[in-house]
């Protein structure tokens, strides 16, 4: 394939038409209504619903920008990209030299930190690369396909909508399309805080081969809950978080008369409250309401707390442990500055 040298690295030339959005069965309506249901029945909304409601994926761009410090500290984008060329480096061929490879980007988002990577990459390295965005909402998708291409034309791409809820099995995915056999850096970059862990953990780790890669960032509470809580609280109680979160519940039918929106703190660990903690956000009901949620009936009373969005902190020997007990042993982790975020390369020996 034709390639062209910008900035001193190789690119391929842009194919003809950008890839089409593949749909894994997972995120297909009834497998969706499944999920929701059960989510419903524990007055939960689906973390995917605050990406793929209309508007919404918008609303997060406008809060990730503005309040995340990898868009805010340049020091945490100098740590992400530390983290990128360990994870890539780490990667294994069968000759030891550069081959053919798959970014396999879970929550791509949109898709700035998988330009990063690529960026940061040796180019002849960067160049064998494949790239698979994976997120439940279709806009992100294509809004990560499309950062990707503009900074990396001619890149193979596979883009697909799935949710990460339901545990979809994406290493047969990869068999399918033909990109089974080749080493993969799985990036889970902002996954562990909104879903739950357990599941999480066993959809990554069924993508572990030896040879393959994780990079799993996390959001940690280096001091723990008591001294960290007034510190942590206001990243997400802010207009923007909120315009987020009420542009979900609008979208559902509830006017801002209709409920409280409370930002809390609960530990999560018995054994360690202070060591394993959860940001909270409910709407808090005013009066009974009758809603339709994706077809499901959702019926309210007053003083009905239904959680509409959670963020996990961890210190980061608690989620090393966690990690290690899920078959995810950590090979290395970076700490920004604060403490507030960890990136985590895990690996098979």
């Amino acid at each position: 394939m034709l390639s062209v040298r910008s900035a001193g690295r190789p690119f391929r030339a842009m194919p003809a038409a950008p890839p089409s959005v593949a749909v894994h069965p997972g995120a297909l309506p009834a497998a969706q209504h499944a999920s929701l249901l059960a989510s419903l029945g524990r007055r939960e909304l689906p973390a995917r619903l605050l990406y793929q409601a209309p508007g919404q994926a918008q609303r997060w761009l406008a809060y990730h920008d503005a309040c995340s410090p990898s868009r805010t500290d340049p020091a945490l984008g100098a740590l992400y990209g530390q983290a990128y060329r360990a994870a890539a480096a780490g990667l294994g061929t069968p000759t030891g030299m550069p081959g053919p490879w798959v970014l396999l980007s879970l929550g791509c988002g949109g898709g700035r930190k998988d330009a990063a990577l690529l960026a940061s990459l040796p180019a002849a390295q960067a160049a064998q690369a494949r790239y698979a965005p994976v997120d439940a909402s279709a806009d992100l998708v294509r809004a990560a396909s499309q950062h990707v291409a503009a900074s990396c034309p001619g890149l193979p791409m596979l883009p697909l909508v799935a949710d990460l809820e339901a545990q979809p099995r994406l290493a047969e995915w990869l068999e399918q399309q033909g990109w089974g056999a080749v080493p993969r850096l799985v990036g889970a970059l902002g996954l562990l805080p909104n879903l739950r862990t357990e599941p999480l953990l066993a959809t990554l780790r069924g993508l572990l081969r030896p040879g393959d890669a994780l990079l799993l960032s996390a959001n940690l509470s280096p001091r723990g809950l008591g001294a960290d809580r007034p510190l942590i609280l206001p990243q997400y109680d802010n207009p923007l978080a909120c315009a987020w979160y009420r542009g979900l519940l609008e979208h559902l039918g509830l006017g801002a008369q209709d409920y409280a929106l409370q930002v809390d703190a609960v530990p999560l660990a018995a054994d360690e409250p202070d060591a394993h903690w959860q940001v909270r956000v409910q709407a808090l009901l005013r009066r009974s309401v009758h809603l339709s949620v994706e077809g499901a009936p959702l019926a309210l009373a007053a003083g009905d707390a239904l959680q509409v969005f959670h963020s996990q902190r961890f210190t980061a020997a608690r989620l090393s442990a966690v990690l290690r007990q899920a078959g995810l042993p950590v090979r290395e982790h970076w700490l920004h500055a604060g403490g507030e975020e960890g990136v985590f390369h895990c690996a098979l020996p």
